[in-house]
């Protein structure tokens, strides 16, 4: 059961099911914490979950566009003990990843990492990180900095003994960002696979990566491997890989940061 939920990246395509799913659980409270930079697309997201029937759920928005605004997550976390963090504000687009690959670094990376830390400081529940199968095309810059992603949750587990933490490999088939290939049924696999990783987030609280053997099969058969064994860490720890790219990186020396990106994950054998 899920008493109280904090959810990032609220506004994104790929994290509405969870919302919804999430408030099939009735939690007393959910706190949907999205960029709302945008004064358009903060009101599409305010006029869509406002008139989402849920009479037990007190339902609160706060403005989370990045690392500036991490003390607005640290206190939607703070005032809901134990309550579960939904990470899922994540870069997802493989054309402009290429394209620009800090920013790709910024988003799937540091963000994640800066929340993890907001995690370690403030006393929560269980996290969820929702990533992609993409984080396995390590030869690519999303999936690379997406890896990292996961690879820095794992770090954090170490830090947090005890505490359930999942990563949600979504199916980059269903994921309404990717520019071709979804298919015409999308919505409903959507809704089918965030209701399979809700239920397995909530029935079995360990520390699991989640994904799909064949989404476009059965979207409700999720499997499920442990985070030590599924997720892997870089050929260089990633502390150090960001002290040393830290001024190509505050440069968007996009073509530094895309060559060293890839070459944590390059076997170095091939």
């Amino acid at each position: 059961m899920i008493r109280h939920a904090v959810v990032t990246g609220a506004g994104l395509p790929v994290v509405r099911p969870f919302v919804f799913e999430l408030l099939r659980e009735q939690p007393k409270s959910l706190a949907l914490c999205s960029d709302l930079t945008d004064l358009g697309k903060a009101h599409e997201v305010f006029q869509d979950f406002q008139q989402l029937q849920a009479p037990h759920t007190k339902l609160d928005f706060c403005s989370f566009s990045g690392s500036r605004e991490c003390a607005s997550l640290e206190a939607a976390l703070s005032k809901r003990q134990g309550c579960l963090l939904f990470h899922g504000q994540t870069r997802r687009s493989q054309s402009l990843a290429q394209a620009n690959p800090c920013d790709a670094v910024h988003r799937n990376l540091l963000l994640t990492r800066q929340v993890l830390q907001v995690v370690i400081s403030t006393p929560t529940g269980p996290f969820v990180f929702l990533s992609s199968d993409l984080a396995l095309q390590t030869h690519t810059v999303l999936g690379a900095s997406l890896a990292a992603a996961e690879a820095s949750v794992l770090e954090a587990a170490a830090l947090l003994p005890g505490l359930p933490m999942t990563v949600v490999r979504f199916p980059r088939s269903l994921d309404p960002i990717q520019e071709e290939g979804l298919p015409i049924d999308r919505a409903w696999r959507q809704d089918s696979a965030a209701q399979a990783a809700v239920h397995a987030i909530t029935a079995n609280r360990q520390r699991v990566v989640l994904s799909w053997p064949d989404p476009l099969g059965s979207p409700q058969q999720t499997q499920s491997q442990p985070l030590a064994q599924a997720v892997h860490a870089p050929r260089q720890p990633l502390v150090d890989w960001l002290q040393a790219v830290s001024t190509p990186l505050q440069a968007y020396d996009n073509s530094v940061v895309s060559q060293t990106l890839l070459q944590l994950w390059r076997d170095p054998s091939a």
